[in-house]
């Protein structure tokens, strides 16, 4: 299957699992594939978000804070199984 990449697109898809591993993730997504573009840095992505004029590191806090809500909410929905539980997790709030 890697015969139908080319050596860039190899690179930000190992990329891309170093982020996913580096934020506790066992998949690939598209958040990890957007921090592996622009770590790549010199790509059509890459100099796209920088005619725009984004900022690559307030990208990856964004990225980096949502992921921690994310996990914090999944966590709880996990834990907070029975109508007791819930009443308490949602009340600890």
């Amino acid at each position: 299957m890697n015969g139908y990449f080319t050596d860039r697109v190899r690179k930000v898809l190992l990329l891309a699992r170093v982020e996913a591993t580096r934020l506790s993730h066992q998949y690939v997504d598209t958040e990890h594939i957007l921090l592996a573009l622009i770590r790549e840095g010199g790509g059509v992505a890459a100099a796209v978000l920088t005619n725009l004029n984004a900022d690559f590191e307030e990208i990856q806090h964004e990225i980096e804070e949502t992921v921690k809500k994310v996990k914090a909410a999944t966590r709880r929905a996990l834990t907070c199984r029975t109508p007791l539980a819930q009443r308490s997790c949602w009340s600890s709030q």
